[in-house]
């Protein structure tokens, strides 16, 4: 009986395709977590959390800045989400709601580095990494003299 040489290549061939398409799973991975192309795993875990709602605690949005991809040729930044909101009551009672919030959303408290104007909290994240929230009163972009003049908001995710 002669090997069927039709079946032979076949096999091949497909082997072939499948190594290739192996690979260039494999690289467009390695690129989207490089933060070249698209969205990262760990940007997705920022996003995806509750902290990074662009409608916290109803709490009008002001501007937003997630880092995402930076291209294969530029420098590309660490995963990060940061959202400026307005404050609608006073700062206190603002940080106070939006510590709450995070407590309940899973991250824990560093009491001892916070203070009057920010709120620091940790998780640990799906990889492994520890990530951080920052929820700091700002005025106009800067940390505010006093916390009464403060008039935003600004949470940090990284």
């Amino acid at each position: 009986m002669r090997p069927n040489k039709s079946a032979g290549r076949a096999a091949i061939v497909l082997i072939v395709v499948l190594a290739l398409a192996a690979s260039a799973f494999g690289a467009w991975t390695f690129g989207r977590n490089a933060s070249w192309w698209g969205t990262s795993d760990a940007q997705g875990e920022l996003l995806a959390d509750p902290m990074a709602d662009r409608t916290l605690a109803g709490l009008q949005l002001q501007r937003s800045d997630e880092s995402g991809a930076v291209g294969p040729l530029g420098k590309p930044r660490p995963p990060a989400v940061h959202h400026w909101f307005l404050l609608r009551d006073t700062p206190q009672s603002t940080l106070v709601q939006l510590g709450d919030l995070a407590t309940r959303s899973g991250w824990q408290p560093a009491v001892d580095l916070s203070d009057a104007t920010t709120w620091i909290g940790r998780k640990a994240g799906s990889a492994g990494v520890d990530l951080q929230l920052v929820v700091r009163l700002e005025r106009d972009g800067t940390p505010p003299l006093t916390p009464e003049s403060a008039n935003s908001v600004r949470v940090s995710l990284t």
